[in-house]
């Protein structure tokens, strides 16, 4: 089964991942890089480990806010940035 199927068959319309910090390359060619929040698949997956700890050197945290049809990243200090669409 493909993840869309995986994700019909939950009845959901994203999949939000975490515990996945690393730079992380999927079969599509696309690379999230390390600390960062992303996304792929036009909204399905939302990778958001961003190392948010005390013990990692990069660590600075966020937010991650979606509605029927977009996502936004909200950050500590108020910034924002869209990840979808």
């Amino acid at each position: 089964m493909r993840l869309l199927g995986y994700a019909d068959a939950l009845g959901v319309k994203h999949i939000v991942f975490g515990h996945q910090p690393g730079t992380y390359t999927f079969n599509d060619g696309s690379i999230r890089e390390k600390g960062t929040m992303f996304q792929n698949f036009h909204g399905l997956v939302f990778l958001i480990d961003m190392g948010m700890s005390r013990g990692v050197d990069y660590s600075h945290g966020g937010l991650l806010r979606i509605n029927a049809t977009s996502a936004t990243e909200v950050f500590a200090d108020g910034t924002q940035k869209q990840l979808w669409p």
